[in-house]
């Protein structure tokens, strides 16, 4: 789940991490090849060796965009497509979740959620997070490398899970738009993620618990870790228009403005029937003067 080993039988002393991401240059990723003699070393400093396989807390938390908040009528995966143009490619690599690919306008987004939901159980009292697998990766508080830490990996799994609703199950149109997909296309049955498809297909809930249940979000709040993505995300989503009737019916990034132009179009429709009306009936009386 963090990386997809390989063998390069050119560098056989060489462990090596599969490049799966069509040329796209990873944030995750700073290296793909490490010597093995680096499986010594403590486990996440051999991990950092590889790049930020799970990511940290961003350093600007503070920032003046950071405190905007997102609805997720107004920014989700069907207008992404539709009007940002924005294609989806679906990962096993859970560090990559929600990159986002400028130059092909494509979205990497981790396709396994059980994988986070079941390292996120919590103990019997329900008010702490039991520690799971991936969690015996993380560094110390006082660690220098400034990898992640126990309470960075707890926030960043509960991000993504959180990031699939945002982005398909609590909206219509997202929901929608998720049926239309095929995520597990390359894998047999057995292989597929459940989960994958309540979270995202699903206005409710029934096998995991998010406490999250409006449809706005606050990016600093919601998503300590993942909101510079979803930044970068909604930057593009706002530089894009509507092209044609089809995607202007769809656009309701701006629900005021999307009743206003389709009020005018009404009226002025409207106008123009009963002007087109008028002038057959004027036209028609013309015709019965005519002895």
């Amino acid at each position: 789940m963090l990386w997809e080993p390989t063998w390069d039988a050119a560098n056989p002393t060489q462990m090596t991490v599969a490049q799966l991401m069509d040329g796209y240059e990873s944030r995750t990723f700073m290296a793909y090849t490490q010597d093995h003699r680096c499986a010594r070393l403590p486990m996440h400093e051999f991990l950092l060796g590889f790049g930020y396989l799970l990511p940290t807390r961003s350093t600007d938390r503070h920032s003046p965009e950071s405190f905007a908040t997102v609805h997720a009528k107004q920014f989700n995966m069907s207008l992404l497509a539709t009007i940002g143009g924005i294609k989806i490619r679906w990962i096993d690599t859970l560090g990559a979740h929600l990159e986002f690919d400028n130059r092909t306008k494509t979205l990497f987004l981790f396709r396994f959620p059980s994988f986070c939901a079941a390292n996120l159980e919590k103990d019997l009292s329900g008010e702490k997070w039991v520690r799971g697998v991936i969690h015996g990766c993380t560094a110390p508080a006082d660690d220098p490398t400034n990898w992640a830490t126990t309470e960075d990996v707890t926030s960043f799994l509960y991000e993504v899970l959180l990031s699939y609703r945002l982005l398909f199950g609590l909206s219509a149109k997202g929901r929608q738009f998720y049926r239309s997909l095929r995520p597990f296309s390359d894998l047999p049955p057995d292989q597929h993620d459940p989960l994958l498809g309540e979270l995202c297909g699903s206005r409710t809930l029934t096998t995991v618990s998010i406490d999250h249940h409006e449809d706005i979000f606050s990016l600093v709040s919601d998503f300590p870790i993942l909101h510079d993505r979803l930044k970068a995300l909604q930057a593009h989503l706002a530089c894009q228009k509507a092209r044609g009737l089809i995607q202007l019916w769809r656009d309701k990034r701006s629900t005021e403005a999307w009743y206003t132009f389709w009020a005018v179009v009404l009226i002025g429709g409207v106008g123009l029937f009963l002007s087109f009306v008028q002038t057959v009936l004027q036209i028609m009386q013309v015709l019965y003067s005519i002895p």
